[in-house]
């Protein structure tokens, strides 16, 4: 089978025919006429559909031929089954896949038996317009499981790809399990009541560098995990296009750990909400050196709405010794903190980056708004909103990073007292990077507390500060730590 043949027939029933040319096809096939169709029938395999009846002897039977299996409308009980080419196609939610198996069965696999016998650029994975579910409340196995076969050498197929469209997917530990699948392409899906993720890619190839890349993932509804813990999206490669869907619930709305040394990674106009630890996390996990030289990260357009959490609404960290993450975007998110004790945006090991005009509200002591740690380099952070953070808009600890224009860094902090109208308090301590021809700033504005602070060097390593309280009106300031920075002027 050519590829162009098997795209030409699945745009005849999907594309501009929609539903009336699926059931038109549908209607050939159960009358024999097209015996060599890429389509088969699984009522002509005995299904019943009425939603008693087993039918995982006739899907079986249907998956068996390797073709594409329609499943009119009704519902399928069956235990478990493995296709090893073709797909499934359903009339949405009228088509009904009801797992019943009670054990630790996947319910539907796909992957390749003889790979060494076919153009294996051409196989892949199809499945589209249906509802799969567990009968009970939660099934210990994933919903569907993309896996490919080894070749006679033991190397992966190269090239296995899917397509899911238009698929729900309810009760499962993992709704949709993948490895080494490249070029996958989700859409229009939902998942929900799922125990630990909602899309697992657990890994890409080491013989062929773009396997498990390139995934396109674009309006999805994830919901309802489970439990606490559970992560919406865990992806191990690179090539990710994950866009304008819906994460709902969880520890981590999106997880990404490469553990190989691909690129490119968009997360754009999403809505990450209410995770219980970090809503986008991207972690470079210490033995997987292989992922060096990792970069083009884009996190844009995005709003996230944390629920009570210790963990970032962004987080950035590579675990890599003398390993950086380069080439790092993070522009025009919303970012609101219900509560949490850690950095909105927390960058690790981060080298050419720009955090720009993102719109960032905490409530009860987030420590900062952007907080860069001292292993990262060559940074940007400019034209941020951010408010309602305990320790300070941007703390930087990095000699390379420009803040608003400045190159600053942070030598030390201070507690500021208890101020009333009028009141003046004068200070100093010991900076070890100070000296004569470096002045003292503050990194964020304080002029919202009716405050005004002068820095300057008095000696080697010391600076002197005063509080003022500019304001006509009576004031009293709580203790909020405030960061000194030194600028080279």
């Amino acid at each position: 089978m050519q590829r162009r043949d098997f795209i030409t027939s699945v745009a005849a029933i999907a594309g501009t025919g929609g539903m009336l040319g699926l059931k038109a096809h549908a209607a050939e096939l159960q009358t024999g006429t097209q015996d060599t169709s890429q389509i088969v029938n699984v009522i002509d395999f005995g299904a019943k559909g009425n939603g008693f009846t087993d039918d995982t002897d006739a899907m079986r039977a249907a998956h068996a031929t390797g073709r594409i299996v329609y499943y009119p409308a009704g519902e399928y009980r069956f235990t478990s089954f493995e296709m090893r080419t073709g797909g499934i196609i359903g009339e949405g939610k009228n088509t009904i896949l009801t797992c019943t198996d009670s054990g630790e069965q996947h319910a539907i696999t796909h992957t390749l038996e003889d790979p060494d016998s076919v153009l294996i650029n051409e196989r892949g994975a199809l499945f589209r317009d249906f509802l799969l579910r567990y009968e009970n409340e939660q099934k210990n196995g994933f919903g569907i499981n993309l896996i490919p076969s080894k070749l006679s050498d033991g190397n992966p197929v190269e090239n296995y790809t899917s397509y899911i469209s238009n698929v729900t997917i309810r009760n499962f530990s993992t709704s949709i399990k993948t490895s080494l699948v490249s070029y996958m392409n989700i859409e229009n899906c939902y998942f929900v009541n799922f125990r630990d993720f909602g899309i697992h890619s657990d890994m890409n190839n080491e013989t062929f560098a773009d396997n498990g890349d390139n995934g396109f993932i674009n309006n999805y509804f994830f919901t309802s995990p489970k439990y606490s813990n559970a992560i919406c999206v865990r992806y191990r490669a690179g090539g990710l296009r994950f866009i304008g869907n819906k994460v709902n619930g969880g520890l981590i709305g999106v997880d990404i750990s490469p553990n190989q040394s691909s690129s490119v990674v968009l997360i754009n106009s999403n809505s990450i909400e209410n995770q219980t630890n970090t809503g986008i996390r991207f972690f470079v996990y210490p033995e997987d050196t292989a992922a060096r030289e990792f970069g083009r990260i884009v996190i844009a357009n995005n709003q996230l709405n944390l629920a009570a959490t210790e963990g970032s609404a962004i987080s950035i960290n590579s675990q890599v010794n003398d390993f950086k993450l380069n080439d790092v975007n993070i522009t025009g998110n919303t970012i609101y903190a219900a509560r949490t004790s850690a950095n909105l945006i927390d960058l690790r090991g981060v080298d050419r980056f720009n955090v720009v005009a993102n719109q960032c509200y905490a409530h009860a002591a987030a420590s900062s708004g952007v907080y860069v740690h001292a292993n990262c380099s060559n940074g940007n952070i400019e034209a941020n909103s951010i408010m309602g953070t305990a320790l300070g808009k941007v703390i930087n600890y990095s000699d390379t990073v420009t803040v608003n224009g400045i190159k600053v860094k942070v030598t030390e902090r201070i507690q500021l007292p208890a101020l009333l109208a009028g009141e003046r308090y004068e200070g100093q301590i010991s900076i070890r990077q100070a000296d004569f021809s470096d002045e003292c700033v503050v990194l964020w504005n304080i002029d919202r507390q009716g405050l005004d602070l002068k820095a300057w060097v008095s000696s080697p390593g010391q600076v002197k500060y005063r509080i003022a309280n500019s304001t006509a009106n009576d004031f009293a300031s709580t203790e909020v730590a405030q960061t000194f920075v030194i600028r080279r002027v």
